[in-house]
């Protein structure tokens, strides 16, 4: 079932289900001309038991999980295109 809620769902190896959205597809007027928005649901651990969000941890956190979808076909150069983070 989910994976009809989420056509891009990608299983990332060590980290849960990342369900990676393009809500652009459906609606043009989120993303400039000629661009795409990509949501990416990252899990996070608990805050009650993890409260580390230092900006080392946070760019370490967001390589990893740039890594792991540079690992598929579909986003093997997605670094390079990232124009806005949020």
């Amino acid at each position: 079932m989910i994976y009809s809620l989420y056509p891009l769902l990608k299983v990332v190896s060590g980290i849960s289900l990342h369900p990676v959205y393009v809500p652009s597809k459906m609606d043009p007027s989120l993303a400039p001309e000629n661009s795409e928005a990509l949501y990416v649901l990252v899990p996070v651990p608990e805050l009650s038991k993890f409260n580390d969000w230092s900006p080392t941890t946070l760019k370490n956190y967001r390589q990893l999980i740039i890594n792991k979808l540079r690992q598929t076909a579909t986003f093997s150069d997605i670094e390079q295109h990232i124009v806005v983070e949020k």
